[in-house]
């Protein structure tokens, strides 16, 4: 006779703490780029006026089975921000994460772990990215190995 084990998980669960957010800003003529990193403040690339609010890197609370390791995926091709008022679009580049992404990168020590998740927004020239709220999806994925 033959025994059978298994070992059931409890769910991987997510809580979004922070929502990826650039902040508000008026590019100069020539357009910029603007890193928002994983950890900290970001910064530009080239020069663009603040005009005040909040930035954030995106930030997530992960739970689950105490010990396990998990895999982060982040969107493997840039995001298209498009304007509200006129369909003008934005990029949304170069995916990073705390820990890394990848197989088993991430670690439920005591069930919990924080990923924070940064970009780069690429910004055109003011007649290509005119004045508005551009808003847009991305996907990531968080899962047991």
């Amino acid at each position: 006779m033959k025994n059978i084990k298994i070992h059931f998980f409890s769910i991987l669960f997510f809580v979004g703490i922070f929502n990826l957010n650039f902040g508000k800003f008026s590019p100069r003529p020539k357009g910029a780029k603007y890193k928002l990193p994983r950890k900290a403040y970001g910064w530009w690339l080239a020069p663009v006026t603040l005009t005040g609010g909040s930035h954030s890197t995106a930030s997530y609370e992960i739970t689950g089975e105490d010990g396990v390791s998990f895999t982060i995926i982040l969107p493997p091709v840039p995001v298209v921000l498009t304007n509200i008022d006129n369909s003008m679009t934005m990029i949304v580049d170069n995916w990073q994460s705390i820990p890394p992404p990848g197989q088993a990168s991430g670690q439920l020590d005591g069930g919990a772990q924080q990923v924070n998740i940064g970009a780069t927004l690429n910004v055109g020239p003011v007649d290509d990215n005119p004045v508005g709220m551009y808003a847009g999806t991305y996907s990531i994925t968080f899962s047991y190995n």
